[in-house]
């Protein structure tokens, strides 16, 4: 509260004070302006500034296409262990010793006579 009273007492000083300066501005303010408002609305706008151009090398590049990576087949290898049998690799890999025969026609020139430790051969898909 004592705040805003001394505020209104030093506004009412500083109005009073200059009696000169007040003067002056209650006369511009009262003056009819020198121009019109037809000529004042004629001012022209200002230009807008030009379009800042980026040059071709400032563009990041566009990103390279890459085709999508063939879908894999399923097929999978098997490393042959000792005792391995076809159909033990079909039970253990597959979950089916039937599919014993999948495995040979997928792996030309094997049978279950020739299958030997330490060869690789192709397995189908589960």
């Amino acid at each position: 509260m004592r705040y805003a009273l001394a505020l209104l007492l030093v506004a009412m000083v500083g109005l009073t004070g200059c009696h000169k300066k007040n003067k002056d501005i209650t006369m511009a303010v009262n003056e009819p302006p020198s121009q019109s408002l037809d000529e004042l609305s004629a001012v022209p706008a200002p230009e807008p500034a030009p379009a800042t151009v980026v040059p071709p090398a400032a563009y990041p590049a566009a990103p390279v296409y890459q085709a999508p990576a063939p879908a894999p087949t399923g097929e999978r290898t098997y490393l042959v262990r000792p005792k391995d049998t076809l159909y033990g690799i079909a039970r253990s890999e597959l979950g089916d010793p039937r599919r014993w025969h999948e495995i040979e026609n997928l792996n030309p020139g094997l049978t279950p006579q020739n299958l030997k430790a330490g060869q690789t051969i192709k397995l189908p898909p589960r």
